[in-house]
């Protein structure tokens, strides 16, 4: 999906933050992520729905500095509702990929929206 260049320039911007840094935010990623599956919660279109629980708060708490796993993660299709994440946790607006709902673009859902954003923030490196 991305050339080897911009997977190098990913790879080692993720390996540039702080191991016990990466370490925490694995953990409560995977936290976070089995929110998503709750069964009253699954049903629901709205993808900032998994942004209402207290682990996603813990995520958002690392601040910035996690931009990079949070960017990798995105890398990874089925991770998706991490863009909720991302878009909570940039603080530059230009950093967010937003598609009008007049564009082609939205056919492709949330998915290609942060494959567009992943694209984007490894450009700004």
């Amino acid at each position: 999906m991305y050339g080897d260049d911009k997977q190098a320039l990913l790879r080692e911007a993720v390996s540039a933050v702080d191991g016990s840094v990466a370490q925490e935010f694995e953990t409560r990623f995977s936290s976070w992520k089995r929110t998503w599956v709750y069964e009253h919660t699954a049903h629901l279109s709205d993808p900032a729905f998994v942004t209402h629980n207290e682990e996603f708060l813990a995520l958002v708490a690392m601040g910035p500095q996690v931009l990079p796993l949070i960017v990798g993660k995105l890398t990874d299709p089925d991770n998706f509702l991490a863009l909720q994440l991302y878009e909570t946790v940039e603080t530059d607006a230009g950093a967010v990929v937003a598609i009008n709902p007049g564009d082609e673009a939205i056919l492709e859902g949330e998915q290609g929206r942060a494959q567009r954003m992943v694209e984007r923030w490894i450009a700004n490196l």
